[in-house]
């Protein structure tokens, strides 16, 4: 998972990454920066988002993760938890 304005790893470092291993996806989260939250490429907004407990973590992480976590331990033909 890369974020699409996280300023310390940028997206292409991030595809080249999965490129490199057959087995990756990857999924970029749009306006997700590198401690997780939605925020916008303004310098300042970056830099205050590091601090700020009160930002919340970028719901398609969450959504990405619950997805994830669902698929891998489901047992065959058992319900989904939404």
């Amino acid at each position: 998972m890369q974020g699409t304005t996280d300023l310390q790893a940028r997206a292409a470092d991030a595809k080249g990454l999965a490129d490199a291993i057959p087995a990756a996806t990857l999924l970029l989260i749009e306006g997700m920066n590198q401690v997780l939250k939605t925020v916008s490429n303004d310098q300042g907004k970056q830099v205050s988002s590091y601090s700020d407990p009160g930002l919340p973590v970028a719901p398609d992480l969450i959504n990405a993760i619950a997805k994830f976590v669902n698929e891998k331990r489901r047992p065959s033909g058992s319900a989904r938890i939404n």
